[in-house]
Formats: C-alpha cells, structure tokens, sequence
C-alpha cells in the first residue's frame, strides 16, 4: 500500500534509515521522523528552509542542511549534538560509509565540503561557478561526486582531496547525482530532462 509523509509546506528533501524509519525535510523548517506511516518526532531544526537530509551510517544521527548557512547533526531521538555554522546556504548533504564524515553542497559559495561529525573541516573543494545543487559518495567512501548549476558534474578523490574529473554533456544546471552500486559509475539529472550514465 502506498503510505504519505506529510508536513506544512514543501518536502524538499528525504531519507530512509534503519527500522524502517525515513527522515523528511521541509521548507517549513522542520524535520519529521518517521517510523512506517506514524510521526515519531517533529524536530525545529532550522531558522530557514530544510533542504537536504542524510542519515549517517550507523543509523543513530542524521545530517540536515539548510537555507539559514548552516548544517546540523541531530539524534533520531531529536537531540541537536552540533551546529556547522557554514555560511553559505546548503542545498545537499550525502553521509559517507564511515559513519563519521559527511559532505554539504554550497550554494552561494559555490563549494563542496567535508566535515568529521566532531566539527573539523577536513577539506573544501573548489571547482564549480555556481551554485552546488546534488552530492553523492561512492559506496567505497573515496570519491565525492557534486552536480552544479554550472552544468557540470565533478568527482573528487577523498583521499588526495582533489579533483578527479570533470565531466561535461548537461545544458543545463545538474540537479541529482548517485552513486551506482558497482563504485565505478554514477548517475546525474539534469534540468535539460536528461539523466546520464
């Protein structure tokens, strides 16, 4: 059967966790969690639209970005355990395997970030013109793959905190990134009403 999530303004963002719990981000501010069709907790998360969402694996945190410049690490309990203090509006955030690191996407900085969950900045990539819009992490945790509205997709190396490549073929600004299963190709969506492989 089909089950909905329902919240007071747009959902922008989504993410599934373990037990059977899935995490929603809204333009009314908050997170909901939720466990099957029942609202488990709603969490005032941020001052400005929620945009993005992750869960860490481990599933005992998640992740939230928002438009008031900053990302958030929260409990599934509901507890806030730190504030990154970004300054710049976050569009994406993607957790990586490890459980500890996770990465934002910028928009006004037009930057890709790495952050331990214990507040360091570990790294920022630069490379795109516009805004960030789309990250995702292979399922290995060594590259970071970021679409822009600079109709570009990008792939970074965790390891040597660099670039990878660049890859060209949108006309117009990539939306959507993800990792396939396999680590060695992904996936990009973009507003020209095309995915590429």
């Amino acid at each position: 059967g089909r089950v909905c999530f329902e919240h007071a303004e747009r959902v922008h963002s989504v993410a599934a966790a373990t037990n059977g719990r899935i995490v929603t981000g809204s333009l009314d501010k908050t997170v909901k969690v939720w466990r099957g069709d029942e609202l488990v907790r709603t969490i005032e998360a941020h001052t400005d639209w929620v945009m993005a969402v992750a869960v860490l694996p481990g599933g005992a945190r998640f992740v939230s970005g928002s438009n008031d410049n900053a990302a958030k690490l929260f409990t599934f309990g509901g507890e806030l355990e730190r504030t990154f203090e970004v300054g710049s509006n976050v569009h994406c955030v993607a957790a990586l395997p490890d459980g500890v690191h996770f990465v934002v996407g910028l928009g006004a900085k037009k930057e890709v970030r790495l952050y331990n969950v214990d507040g360091t900045l570990v790294h920022t990539f630069k490379g795109h013109t516009l805004a960030v819009m789309a990250v995702a992490v292979t399922p290995d945790g060594q590259h970071i793959i970021s679409g822009s509205d600079d109709n570009l997709v990008k792939v970074w190396s965790v390891a040597t905190k660099s670039l990878v490549s660049t890859c060209v073929g949108h006309s117009e600004q990539v939306r959507a990134v993800a990792a396939m299963p396999d680590g060695q190709r992904f996936l990009s969506g973009c507003g020209d009403s095309t995915v590429c492989v």
